[in-house]
């Protein structure tokens, strides 16, 4: 469907509708630059916050059942997107975007995000992520035992020996954390 057929038939549904009347008399309703003569022109920023809130908190569920039944693979719709997202990227690094909004923030900002949170959210943040951190450790679990038994097998015998065991376990665990961030996604 092109767009103007969209907006052919959006404006034919519209017309469709029931015409609503306001039991109030207009001149006494406070005007709104985008709905006129209905409440006023900026509510305060408390009731912003507090609507913003309940109503992120009441969309809950939705987002969750959502989220679980997406209409396409969001992992390769990601990789798609990589070039995409590179660009912007490297878009935002060239303007400053984070520096500037980092150099905005305030302590009690990241106090606040994490009080708000609290020790329970952490806890069930952990919770919702056991599953997921407990494949990848299942995935490094054997190459790390490889490694360590083989660094077991080396002399050390000298100093010589004991930074070759050192350096071993250095480039072991670089080796298997390369791996792990370019596993299959789970």
């Amino acid at each position: 469907m092109s767009l103007d057929e969209f907006d052919r038939a959006f404006r034919t549904a519209l017309g469709a509708m029931p015409t609503v009347s306001l039991n109030a008399k207009i001149s006494d309703l406070k005007t709104n630059p985008v709905t006129p003569a209905i409440g006023p022109l900026v509510i305060n920023a408390e009731t912003w916050t507090k609507r913003w809130q309940g109503s992120a908190e009441g969309a809950a569920t939705d987002w969750e059942e959502r989220a679980l039944t997406p209409s396409g693979d969001p992992i390769a719709r990601a990789l798609a997107a990589n070039k995409k997202r590179i660009d912007r990227f490297n878009q935002a690094e060239k303007a400053g975007k984070w520096v500037n909004t980092m150099s905005k923030r305030k302590f009690s900002d990241y106090a606040d995000g994490v009080s708000g949170a609290g020790a329970d959210g952490y806890k069930s943040g952990i919770a919702a992520k056991a599953s997921k951190t407990g494949r990848r450790i299942a995935e490094l679990q054997p190459k790390v035992l490889a490694l360590k038994k083989a660094i077991q097998d080396m002399p050390d015998a000298s100093d010589s020996d004991r930074e070759k065991r050192m350096l071993a376990a250095r480039r072991g665990m670089l080796a298997i954390g390369g791996t792990a961030t370019t596993s299959p996604a789970t």
